[in-house]
């Protein structure tokens, strides 16, 4: 939900115009980009939990070109208040994704996580396969006020209706998670582009911002994923620089107004976006972020 608010924010705004590896033209797109992330957040953070458990709230709307019009005024508006207050720590995890094209040209983007190292250290006996600790992401601190937040821990059981619509059956509350594989269909309706990443919250920015270098200007895949990135979860910015000066960009941002988290505070989790495209004469075009390990083939 917050990549697609994300994207519907970016989009009610004039398009920008030139080469997104001008610097003139990148950073007022990562501005742009920030301030729909900061928004898509924070309506995350307010809205967004186990469905079974929030049955009232508009989850669903998020996504809706309604609530985004909504949001955009107060977004966009060169006045806003950009600063944002300090929030805990993280868990580093470990998370995988991968891309694959068929020959077919059936598309797969699967991410997959056992969130921190060796998950909860219990292996499913004759299968060799660790049991992930998602719990984690469940809220750290409970949210002050009465009523929980749609992310708090609750106890107990509940009719499970948005699970495998099985309505007979019950579970516990699900912790909110941020993987967002996509899989991105042409104007014919044929997939075209599959993407994903680990990197916890910060997945939903690293996808937005593939997607948009793709989509909106027009670059290959891996001139997408190679471009500076940033993350704005309503705390400082981080901004991911890969082959650029980082200090430049720091400070351009900076002088527009935002808040940007030291580099040497950034953890070892960042995006680390993996996608592959079908290109409109068929060929096939593969791409991993060389801020990391992955990589790309084809046989």
């Amino acid at each position: 939900l917050a990549r697609i608010e994300i994207l519907g924010l970016y989009a009610t705004q004039p398009r920008l115009e030139g080469d997104l590896r001008d610097p003139a033209v990148l950073i007022p797109h990562l501005d742009r980009l920030a301030r729909a992330s900061r928004t898509a957040f924070a309506d995350r953070d307010t809205w967004v939990g186990d469905p079974d458990w929030n049955l009232a709230l508009p989850m669903d709307s998020l996504a809706s070109a309604e609530w985004i019009a909504a949001r955009a005024p107060a977004t966009f508006d060169p006045a806003a208040d950009l600063t944002v207050p300090a929030a805990p720590g993280e868990l580093v995890g470990h998370t995988t994704h991968f891309s694959i094209v068929g020959a077919d040209g059936s598309l797969l983007a699967c991410t997959s996580t056992i969130e921190t190292t060796f998950g909860s250290a219990e292996v499913v006996p004759g299968w060799g396969f660790f049991l992930n600790n998602e719990l984690t992401d469940f809220n750290w601190m409970p949210a002050p006020g009465e009523r929980p937040a749609p992310n708090d821990v609750q106890q107990g059981r509940m009719m499970r209706e948005t699970s495998l619509k099985q309505p007979a059956g019950q579970g516990g509350k699900r912790p909110r998670s941020s993987m967002c594989p996509v899989i991105v269909y042409d104007a014919k309706g044929r997939p075209a582009l599959a993407l994903g990443s680990p990197g916890g919250a910060r997945i939903i920015g690293t996808v937005a911002g593939v997607l948009l270098g793709v989509l909106e200007f027009g670059l290959p895949l891996q001139e997408a994923i190679d471009l500076p990135r940033l993350h704005c979860r309503n705390r400082p910015l981080e901004i991911e620089t890969f082959g650029w000066d980082w200090q430049a960009v720091a400070d351009s941002l900076a002088a527009r107004g935002w808040p940007i988290a030291p580099l040497a505070e950034w953890p070892l989790l960042q995006g680390d976006a993996h996608g592959v495209r079908i290109l409109p004469d068929g060929r096939r075009e593969g791409a991993a972020d060389p801020r990391h390990d992955g990589g790309a083939a084809g046989w």
